[in-house]
């Protein structure tokens, strides 16, 4: 019987494998085969102990995981928690945080500097919830982002804009 299910699992595991992806997918759902069960949480801030400021805080990973996450998603690149996934090597999906407030080129520089200290980014959060007058500025970025690191999953997500209905934003949002 266990050796059964050894067979079952290889068996699965080889046909979830990208070497049977299917021809003429997109380049997300190649990453998503690729990359199967990413399974994260928004990590804002490490965990700050009473009379301890932030900075000398230190982020328990091993607790973060032992909770099921195998890929961490880093929303602002708090010391500690960029610490911790350069020194596990864990998958890493990044926000680019200056895309929302800053010149495009500011946010390209932070994305080359965080490809070049984390080696394990796998994706990036360009400019969370963008309003419509945005959607230029996202579509530029994600455009710089996918060309310069083409094996990264590059993505926004929707939010809202009260200037339109939902339905006329997520169209604008899926065209634009």
């Amino acid at each position: 019987m266990r050796i059964q299910k050894i067979f079952l699992l290889v068996i699965w595991v080889l046909s979830c494998s990208p070497a049977h992806a299917e021809p003429g997918l997109t380049r997300g759902q190649k990453w998503v085969r690729e990359h199967p069960f990413t399974i994260t949480g928004l990590v804002l801030r490490p965990n700050v102990k009473e009379k301890q400021i932030e900075a000398e805080a230190d982020f328990d990973l091993t607790k973060y995981l032992d909770c099921g996450m195998n890929a961490i998603m880093i929303w602002k690149p708090r010391e500690s928690i960029v610490k911790a996934a350069i020194e596990t090597n864990t998958p890493v999906l990044m926000h680019n945080l200056r895309a929302k407030r800053e010149p495009i080129e500011v946010a390209k520089a932070f994305t080359k500097k965080y490809e070049q200290k984390i080696t394990s980014i796998s994706g990036w959060l360009v400019y969370d919830e963008p309003r419509v007058a945005a959607f230029a500025k996202v579509r530029e970025l994600i455009d710089w982002t996918r060309a310069a690191y083409p094996a990264k999953l590059v993505f926004s997500n929707m939010g809202g804009d009260r200037n339109f209905s939902f339905e006329q934003y997520a169209n604008k949002f899926a065209s634009e």
